[in-house]
């Protein structure tokens, strides 16, 4: 009877525990140094995206941009994020094309519960270095950068993005799940200079009904985004 009611007890412990004891690794507050290189990078979008401003008065003809990056699925429930690093780093040329995703699990530091947004840039920044390339990604937040203008920021340099997302229009994640930003559509207005309208993604999804390319509209990857703590990849 003992034995029974311990078991209980432990089954209730169990169930009890906070979703949060079983956070991806991707739910981590950004740290002060990451949020001041934000910063710093939101001045060089500002500039980019002044740049593209046809002056006052005068609205903006629609502009877009698409990277054609082969879509990778991935091989294992918990490989969303080498998946999506290894798309990039193969559009990219940082990798050849026997490169595997256990490889570039290693590369961004992928464990048993996934991989995190921190472990993707550095491990894609040390494949960029490597190459003697001087450009890089960062984390980036919703709560301290504008997506929209980062999707044209970095897009228009010809560098994909990746994204954290869990709630996305056909299904959740619990876990949270990692997809490739590959293209955008954006008007333009007299009162702002670029405002993207929609987004191509690839989903690397074990599952063949979510695998493959997607158009969304911005909106819907915007809240696919917050909803699992804002971040995504852009070019720093």
């Amino acid at each position: 009877m003992k034995k029974l009611a311990s078991l209980i007890l432990s089954l209730l412990l169990l169930f009890s525990m906070p979703i949060s004891a079983l956070a991806h690794p991707d739910e981590t507050p950004m740290t002060s140094e990451q949020i001041e290189s934000v910063l710093e990078t939101n001045i060089l979008v500002k500039d980019y995206l002044a740049e593209l401003s046809p002056g006052s008065g005068t609205r903006a003809a629609p502009k877009s941009q698409y990277l054609s990056v082969t879509p990778i699925q991935q091989s294992q429930t918990n490989y969303c994020g080498p998946a999506s690093a290894l798309m990039v780093a193969r559009y990219l040329s940082l990798v050849s094309s026997t490169y595997t995703q256990g490889q570039m699990a290693t590369t961004i530091g992928t464990g048993s519960d996934g991989s995190s947004s921190n472990g993707i840039v550095a491990g894609l920044n040390a494949l960029i270095q490597s190459h003697g390339y001087s450009y890089s990604y960062q984390v980036a937040n919703t709560s301290y950068a504008s997506f929209s203008d980062s999707i044209i920021y970095t897009l228009d340099a010809a560098k994909p993005m990746i994204f954290s997302v869990k709630q996305m229009p056909l299904y959740y994640s619990y876990s949270g799940h990692f997809i490739v930003l590959n293209g955008y559509y954006a008007t333009g207005s007299t009162a702002t200079t670029y405002s993207v309208q929609t987004v191509d993604i690839i989903d690397c999804h074990w599952n063949n009904a979510y695998y493959g390319n997607h158009n969304y509209t911005y909106a819907e990857m915007l809240e696919a985004c917050n909803s699992n703590a804002g971040k995504f990849i852009r070019l720093s």
